[in-house]
């Protein structure tokens, strides 16, 4: 064989261990699956979805500080790909408002051990700030709410 011919040998054995790191790299994280999970979006850095089969919507009661206001129940999947892991979050919208809290929080590692958790069921609601991430998950929450109730129309 040729000098140019274990050259070429050469790089094509290079791209392709390149290849294959990217696909182990890519395939590092298992998505949460539609129907149930629905991914509301992502970039370089972070991934999100909502999990429509448990997401509730009802009318805040008296005992809650905004009494008669829209509001919403979801569990949510955040992942960090700059860490290879997860956190799956249990939140509470005032959709009226405009306003969120997480009531519990759950991190995992890359090999889906818990290395953290939090319980805030009394925390305070917080603006929805506007540009972010969680006025895209607002936006999403919102819109499967009016989904819901155009299916119950029909």
């Amino acid at each position: 064989m040729s000098l140019k011919g274990v050259s070429v040998m050469k790089k094509i054995l290079c791209l392709l261990v390149l290849l294959l790191s990217l696909t182990a790299t890519c395939a590092a994280f298992n998505p949460p699956q539609p129907p149930r999970w629905y991914w509301i979006g992502s970039d370089a850095h972070y991934g999100a979805w909502i999990d429509t089969a448990t997401a509730r919507f009802y009318i805040g009661s008296k005992e809650y500080g905004h009494s008669n206001h829209q509001c919403a129940l979801v569990w949510m999947e955040w992942y960090n790909a700059d860490k290879d892991e997860y956190v799956i979050s249990h939140d509470e919208y005032d959709l009226d408002c405009r306003m969120v809290r997480t009531l519990h929080a759950t991190f995992y590692n890359s090999q889906n051990r818990v290395i953290d958790s939090y319980n805030r069921s009394y925390a305070d609601f917080e603006d929805i700030i506007p540009g972010t991430n969680g006025e895209v998950v607002y936006d999403a929450v919102v819109l499967l709410k009016e989904t819901r109730e155009n299916a119950r129309r029909l």
